[in-house]
């Protein structure tokens, strides 16, 4: 049953992009002599910007990841040390980007940062697309952070208070190390869904920006299956390796 399942909900998808990805002619079905390199060698060639896509997307979601982290653990260090109303909002705040679709969020950012009156224009820039990366996959990594702080106990503060240490020592030295693997975790998951969405970069992109998810999805708009699938696959190749590699840490 394993193997089943690992097969349709990964073996197919991931085969047939493969598959696709090596056609020299679309239409002409797959056998030896209609496979081909040549479409992951187009994206080598200067003004395809396969690769300066793929490069734009993974620099924008190494910094949204970062920040969504940041975030993440303020509010549920807030959410489990802080007094009184500001203990119970903080959950809530993490939370609240689920309850809202990202093609309406993507709308009322667009609407907000494009409003005379603001005072800083992040609209048409690449900050948008990490702030709303990081608005979009919060929750993500709240939930991580806050299972990992649900895990420690509330006595940590006495314990490290018996070995000399100040509340800065402790949350270095003791609460930071303890909660690593469930931070690592949320860095890691906020990234891989940053690196293949697409409703905000389609709605939040700047016209000179491309990412994957709309280098793709344009080239498929086009008819160029073939490039376009040979660059979900290189992505796709670029993420597992990271992801692998940051969850061995």
């Amino acid at each position: 049953m394993v193997i089943g399942l690992f097969v349709l909900s990964l073996g197919i998808p991931v085969g047939s992009l493969f598959l696709t990805s090596l056609l020299h002619i679309q239409g002409d079905g797959v056998h030896w002599g209609n496979l081909t390199w040549a479409n992951y060698l187009g994206l080598l060639r200067p003004g395809q910007g396969g690769l300066g896509a793929l490069w734009t997307s993974m620099k924008l979601s190494v910094i949204a990841a970062t920040a969504a982290l940041l975030l993440a653990l303020g509010l549920a260090v807030m959410g489990r040390w802080a007094p009184g109303r500001l203990m119970a909002s903080a959950g809530w705040i993490a939370l609240l980007p689920n309850t809202i679709p990202d093609v309406l969020f993507g709308v009322g950012m667009i609407f907000l940062w494009n409003a005379r009156w603001m005072p800083i224009g992040l609209y048409d820039t690449q900050a948008m697309l990490v702030v709303g990366f990081v608005v979009v996959w919060l929750p993500f990594a709240f939930t991580y952070i806050k299972t990992g702080i649900d895990s420690i106990s509330p006595r940590i503060w006495q314990v490290g208070s018996v070995h000399q240490g100040g509340r800065w020592y402790i949350v270095y030295r003791i609460l930071m190390p303890t909660m690593a693997t469930s931070m690592i975790s949320a860095w890691a998951m906020v990234f891989g869904v940053s690196l293949r969405d697409l409703v905000v970069p389609l709605l939040l992109s700047p016209p000179n920006v491309t990412l994957v998810s709309t280098y793709v999805y344009s080239q498929y708009v086009q008819g160029s299956f073939c490039a376009a699938m040979a660059l979900a696959m290189v992505s796709l190749v670029v993420t597992l390796a990271i992801l692998v590699a940051v969850q061995g840490l």
